[in-house]
């Protein structure tokens, strides 16, 4: 399943029923429209061991933006932020002097599922049984350690591509 990951502060006003809603640039998990994802609590950003699940939530919708047409609405309802500024400084510590106002942000809304709710969306989603597979994968580094990279495709006997993902 796929995770969001989330500041303590931002993990409470999930928790609280609060923030529905979270600005994400650089979407490295291909997030879609009904994708189910965990919701993580990175209580202590530098200790991972410390990090727990707030729930399972799905998304309801996706929108592209730049950071210069995000409107007072978005900003109360996702990240709380006073001004376009102060998200862009935010930003900027996050992601690095290259942020600016120009650039894209996914506007993420999401719905918290309980547990019954959960079960009752998996089985209500539409399974496929398929009698073999083809599994394509690789990955390489510079150095050990160094930056990496990794990929895979799964796809059915005629070629078909049933899903394909990529990390660096």
């Amino acid at each position: 399943m796929k995770q969001i990951k989330f500041n303590h502060s931002f993990a409470e006003l999930i928790h609280q029923g609060k923030k529905t809603a979270t600005f994400r640039m650089y979407d490295d998990k291909d997030l879609s429209v009904d994708d189910l994802v965990e919701l993580l609590d990175k209580v202590d950003p530098g200790r991972p061991a410390t990090w727990k699940s707030i729930g399972v939530a799905q998304i309801d919708s996706i929108v592209e933006k730049r950071l210069s047409a995000i409107t007072e609405d978005d900003l109360r309802e996702c990240e709380q932020y006073s001004s376009r500024e102060e998200l862009l400084a935010a930003y900027r510590k996050y992601y690095g002097e290259q942020v600016k106002m120009d650039m894209p942000v996914k506007v993420i809304r999401f719905k918290m599922l309980a547990r019954d709710q959960l079960m009752a969306s998996i089985d209500d989603r539409t399974t496929t049984t398929v009698g073999e597979l083809i599994l394509f994968a690789d990955g390489g580094s510079r150095g050990n350690p160094g930056p990496s990279a990794s990929g895979y495709a799964v796809m059915e006997k005629a070629n078909e591509v049933l899903v394909k993902r990529g990390l660096y």
